[in-house]
């Protein structure tokens, strides 16, 4: 899958994001990662709210990616797919796993209750807190050499832990001349 083909087929377009849209969707992601912790919550709550902060952050990485999503039935299937054109390899595992974790949630929230269990609750709150790291401001990232040629206004400063090259969020953004998009995996 890539760009031109999704924006032919109308599953995309582009965008410019703001930084009101990636500070909301950061506190979208904090509420749903803080309320997936809630103690008594059940399982199948703790899954389902823990997958929302995960679609949450793969939204952010497609808007800094200079893209949003038509409103398409499919609509998370698809969320995840443009996430990997978006961050790249790095972040296959863990868009794998929430793929995986796509369909349980279906279940969850449209045919059955108690689904999820404890563990894998636990892992997709784990998984999602990880996936999201990118929001905190000031933290350091990896940037990978080949995405210093491919970044341009409006696109992602992405962020992946499998390089040599090191530099501040900041740097990265002021030499985009786009505010706001703090991506990155620890």
């Amino acid at each position: 899958m890539i760009w031109k083909k999704l924006l032919a087929e109308h599953k995309v377009h582009t965008h410019r994001t703001s930084k009101q849209e990636l500070d909301a969707l950061r506190a979208v992601i904090k509420r749903d990662l803080s309320d997936a912790a809630v103690k008594g919550l059940s399982e199948d709550r703790r899954f389902a709210t823990a997958y929302n902060a995960a679609v949450q952050a793969a939204k952010m990485a497609i808007a800094c990616a200079g893209y949003r999503l038509a409103n398409t039935p499919g609509h998370h299937r698809l969320t995840f797919d443009a996430a990997r054109l978006a961050l790249g390899s790095s972040a296959i595992r863990s868009l794998d796993h929430f793929e995986t974790c796509r369909r349980k949630r279906n279940v969850i929230d449209y045919d059955h209750a108690f689904v999820a269990t404890k563990t894998e609750a636990e892992e997709i709150v784990a998984e999602a807190g990880h996936f999201s790291n990118w929001s905190n401001p000031g933290s350091r990232h990896t940037i990978p050499s080949s995405l210093l040629d491919w970044i341009r206004p409006g696109a992602l400063a992405f962020v992946t832990a499998n390089s040599d090259l090191r530099l501040p969020m900041d740097d990265v953004l002021m030499s985009t001349s786009e505010i706001g998009c703090r991506m990155g995996c620890s």
